[in-house]
């Protein structure tokens, strides 16, 4: 087990799935300050933006680890999980039922990612 990869891939992790949510909630934020309706598509928008960075960084790692790739891609699930917990339910105050959904769409990711990089033959 690489831990230190897995430690690389979950700072990666979090600052992919940051810059990949930071347009909607600037668009939620900057539309809703303004008094206005917050379009229907930004939640469905985030939620697929996030899980396509992630299937992303899963493969990434799955193609640097190609011996065990689903140990690896579960150890940083759990690292992401664990984080994710701490920063958005704990500090953020978001509603756990919120986070166990988006670890729904993790684990989705995950096996879409290594299935995706064990499917490509090495270069």
């Amino acid at each position: 087990m690489n831990w230190n990869r897995i430690a690389v891939f979950t700072i990666g992790m979090f600052l992919a799935t940051a810059a990949a949510g930071f347009p909607f909630g600037f668009v939620q934020g900057f539309v809703s300050s303004r008094g206005q309706e917050v379009p229907s598509w930004l939640g469905p928008g985030s939620t697929l933006t996030s899980a396509v960075v992630t299937s992303c960084v899963f493969y990434l790692l799955a193609r640097k680890e190609p011996a065990s790739p689903y140990i690896h891609a579960w150890a940083l699930f759990a690292c992401c999980a664990i984080l994710g917990f701490l920063a958005n339910v704990v500090a953020l105050g978001i509603p756990p039922l919120q986070w166990l959904m988006s670890l729904f769409f993790a684990v989705i990711s995950l096996l879409v990612g290594v299935f995706v990089a064990r499917r490509r033959p090495a270069a």
